[in-house]
């Protein structure tokens, strides 16, 4: 068994397991680690593909599609950077056209 020093784990017991073997099977979202920092899940390939066609040609936002992952923005942003894929322009002229359409700036002209 791994030995961690004082005041990481208590005093100087052994990690986890799921912190010794280096995977996050054990945590649920939200889970922390030593020290309240959070824990760090592995994305699984289904997710990364999900990931993928979500990022690329979906309308919803990055939070919409952390939400659907149980991820966060960030961790959104940081798999799409990493795997080096960009947001599609047609996604955003397509959102942009929706939100002009939206607005009626009519009422207000004489």
């Amino acid at each position: 068994m791994d030995r961690i020093p004082a005041g990481i784990y208590g005093s100087g017991g052994a990690a986890p397991s799921h912190h010794r073997s280096g995977t996050s099977e054990n945590c649920g979202k939200g889970e922390r680690g030593h020290e309240g920092i959070p824990v760090m899940r592995k994305w699984t390939d289904e997710e990364t593909d999900t990931l993928k066609e979500l990022y690329q040609s979906s309308p919803l936002k990055v939070s919409e599609i952390g939400e659907q992952l149980s991820r966060t923005k960030y961790s959104i942003y940081g798999k799409a950077r990493s795997l080096q894929i960009r947001r599609s322009s047609m996604r955003l002229r397509r959102r942009t056209y929706q939100s002009s359409k939206l607005t009626d700036f009519s009422a207000g002209v004489e």
